[in-house]
C-alpha cells in the first residue's frame, strides 16, 4: 500500500534563496527587508553570534519596528512570543 503524503507547508507560503558573495550578504538582506516590512519574514544564520551581529545593526539602522531575534540561547517562552 502507497503512503500518502499530506501537504503540512502552506500553500500560500513563499521559499526564496539567492546564491551571494560574502560581501554582498548584509546589503542584499537589508534591502529586502525595507522592501518587505509588512511581511513575515524568517532569516537563518549558522550562528548566534551573527544572529546577534544582524540584530543589532539591522535595528541600529531601523530597518523596521518589527524586527526581533530569534535563536536557541533564549529563553523557551520567550521563542515562543516571538514566533506568535
Amino acid at each position: 500500500m502507497p503512503l500518502e503524503l499530506k501537504q503540512i507547508t502552506p500553500l500560500s507560503l513563499l521559499h526564496y534563496y539567492m546564491e551571494l558573495n560574502i560581501d554582498e550578504k548584509l546589503d542584499t538582506l537589508f534591502s529586502f527587508l525595507k522592501l518587505h516590512q509588512k511581511q513575515k519574514i524568517l532569516v537563518f544564520f549558522s550562528s548566534r553570534k551573527q544572529v546577534r551581529f544582524a540584530y543589532q545593526s539591522f535595528k541600529n539602522l531601523k530597518v523596521s519596528e518589527n524586527l526581533l531575534e530569534f535563536h536557541g540561547k533564549m529563553e523557551q517562552n520567550k521563542r515562543t512570543a516571538i514566533y506568535f
